[in-house]
């Protein structure tokens, strides 16, 4: 395993451990591993390619990249209440360690992963028939009228973490081998 993917590994260990701890992923870990993906791309090109400054400045652009192809879904579902910015902030900072092709495959198995973490998390937590019953509510939402539709105030929502769900995306996609 190399040495990004290791670093990747770590950090989600962090974040997830943190996560649970506490609720948060907090921005020095984020902005650490963003920054070292930065430097271990730089790092990587100037080793392959010598001190040549076109290579290297490909190479921080191709981490820059990684980190933006991986903010774009989990911004937009931080926008609107369904992903904490935490979450946000750690696949931003995979995406630069990994670049886009691995910090992408990491994303989509977190969600996968996420709907296999989720019941288990909201079950330990006492709430999953509760959270079924408005998923429910919800989808019924879809269909009825608004006149008729189910009030659920945004309080009543259930967050879970979703911090262990990437820790178990990212040793996927390291043990698998990213597809890049």
């Amino acid at each position: 395993m190399s040495f990004v993917l290791t670093l990747a590994v770590a950090t989600t260990a962090a974040a997830a451990y943190t996560d649970i701890r506490k609720g948060e992923i907090p921005n020095w870990l984020t902005f650490g591993a963003f920054g070292a993906g930065l430097v271990a791309s730089a790092a990587t090109a100037a080793h392959a390619f010598g001190p040549d400054p076109r290579a290297i400045g490909l190479a921080v652009l191709g981490a820059l990249g990684g980190g933006l192809a991986c903010a774009i879904l989990p911004f937009f579902l931080w926008r609107s209440g369904v992903m904490g910015g935490g979450d946000v902030k750690l696949f931003i900072a995979l995406g630069a360690l990994c670049h886009a092709g691995a910090g992408l495959d990491i994303e989509l198995t977190s969600f996968i992963a996420g709907s296999l973490v989720a019941p288990v998390q909201l079950a330990f937590r006492g709430k999953l028939l509760e959270t079924i019953k408005r998923i429910g509510m919800l989808l019924a939402n879809l269909a009825l009228p608004e006149t008729k539709r189910f009030a659920i105030p945004r309080s009543e929502m259930t967050w879970f973490r979703f911090g262990p769900a990437i820790l178990l995306a990212t040793i996927w996609v390291c043990m698998v081998g990213p597809r890049w």
